[in-house]
C-alpha cells in the first residue's frame, strides 16, 4: 500500500542523497540521451527543419527583438562574430581584418557615390545602405566589386533581405 506521507519524509530526509543519484544516473546515461539525440535528428530532419523554419517566419518581430537585446546585453559577442567574418573575407584578397573593413568601407562609400546616394528602389535619400547584389556569403571574391552593388534605403534593404535591420 502506496503511503504518500512516508514517501515526503523520506525524500526530506535524503534529499542530499537523492540529489547525488540522479546526478549520477544523469551523467552516466548523457552519452546514450545524446546518440538517441543523434538518432531522432537524422530521421525527422526535414520536420524539424520545417517546424523551425515555420517558427521563424511565424515570430520574426520576437526574434528581431531578442537579437537586438542579446547584442545590447553582449556586444563582446557581436565584436567577435564581426572579427571572424572581416577574417574569413578578408583571406579571399589576402587583406588582414583592419585592411579588409577599411575596404569595404570604401566600397560602400564608392557605390553611394556612383548611386548618387539615393535609393534604386524607391529614390529616397534618408539611410542609404550599399548593398550586395550577389551576396558576400555565398559570392566572397565579389564582396568589393564596383559591379556587385547598389544602393538602397534601410527600409528597401530589410525587404530586400527578408527582415528588419538594427
Amino acid at each position: 500500500m502506496y503511503n504518500k506521507e512516508y514517501d515526503k519524509k523520506y525524500r526530506q530526509k535524503n534529499k542530499k542523497h537523492i540529489a547525488e543519484r540522479k546526478k549520477k544516473r544523469y551523467i552516466e546515461n548523457r552519452s546514450k540521451r545524446l546518440r538517441e539525440k543523434k538518432i531522432y535528428y537524422k530521421n525527422n530532419k526535414k520536420e524539424i527543419s520545417k517546424t523551425q523554419r515555420n517558427y521563424r517566419q511565424n515570430n520574426k518581430l520576437k526574434i528581431n527583438e531578442y537579437q537586438r537585446k542579446y547584442q545590447k546585453e553582449h556586444p563582446e559577442m557581436r565584436l567577435n562574430i564581426m572579427k571572424r567574418h572581416l577574417e574569413k573575407y578578408g583571406k579571399t584578397f589576402d587583406m588582414n581584418p583592419n585592411e579588409f573593413m577599411y575596404a569595404l568601407i570604401s566600397w560602400s562609400k564608392t557605390i553611394k557615390k556612383i548611386d548618387s546616394n539615393m535609393c534604386k528602389n524607391c529614390d529616397s535619400t534618408k539611410n542609404i545602405n550599399a548593398h550586395h547584389i550577389q551576396p558576400k556569403q555565398v559570392f566572397p571574391e565579389l564582396c568589393l566589386d564596383l559591379d556587385n552593388g547598389i544602393t538602397l534605403c534601410s527600409s528597401c534593404h530589410s525587404e530586400a533581405h527578408g527582415y528588419s535591420l538594427y
